[in-house]
């Protein structure tokens, strides 16, 4: 099986660092929908007054924007869930639910923010994947609901 490397214009060849982890996975290009990562606080603040829903081992976040750009995601974990060895395993276990999510599952043109929970250390991997998927369709509930009622003035 050969593996599709991605061509670095920095060092003007491929690097076994710039190969996609989701080539190494054996998943094709239409499984994978371009996604970006939050970085900037104003983003993540924006996507905090958008829809939410809590799980034991973390919060999702999701915000509807009117642009044509990629799903972009970001994951925070504050200061109260531990020192920074436990909130960095923590941020890496929600990239790695992201990850591992079919790509169906997410909807085009919004934002979404997970903030990780201290539970997510000790809480098991499957069923933290069982939670995301259960509260992303717990959000595409909510913003139909929110679609469907007209709002009171």
């Amino acid at each position: 099986m050969a593996l599709g490397l991605t061509f670095d214009l920095q060092t003007r060849g491929t690097t076994e660092s710039n190969v996609k982890p989701a080539t190494l996975a054996g998943l094709t290009s239409k499984e994978i929908l371009p996604m970006d990562r939050l970085r900037q606080r104003a983003d993540f603040l924006a996507v905090a007054n958008g829809a939410r829903v809590a799980t034991a081992a973390f919060v999702v976040q999701r915000r509807h924007r009117d642009d044509d750009g990629p799903i972009r995601v970001g994951f925070t974990v504050t200061k109260k869930n531990g020192t920074a060895p436990e909130r960095n395993r923590i941020r890496r276990r929600l990239r790695e639910l992201m990850r591992r999510l079919p790509a169906i599952s997410l909807q085009p043109h919004n934002d979404y923010v997970l903030i990780g929970r201290r539970a997510a250390l000790t809480y098991g991997f499957s069923d933290m994947l069982a939670d995301l998927r259960q509260a992303l369709h717990r959000l595409d509930r909510q913003t139909s609901k929110s679609r469907a009622a007209p709002r009171k003035e």
